[in-house]
């Protein structure tokens, strides 16, 4: 996500739903690097505490 600068309430719902689908057939989205602004959304409305955010992309792999 670091080239993703922006996000709103839109783009925080499909995260949500994008994550809860995957849930409901036994998976799991995770976020790797999102930039600074859109860390402090996340931030602003508890979902850093939903998803689980990686530095990079072998990391976040290597967790599930």
């Amino acid at each position: 996500m670091q080239g993703v600068e922006y996000i709103d309430s839109a783009g925080l719902g499909e995260l949500v739903a994008c994550k809860k689908r995957a849930s409901a057939k036994g998976g799991n989205v995770k976020l790797v690097m999102p930039s600074e602004s859109v860390y402090k959304v996340l931030s602003i409305v508890s979902l850093h505490l939903v998803f689980e955010i990686f530095d990079n992309e072998a990391k976040a792999i290597a967790s599930f």
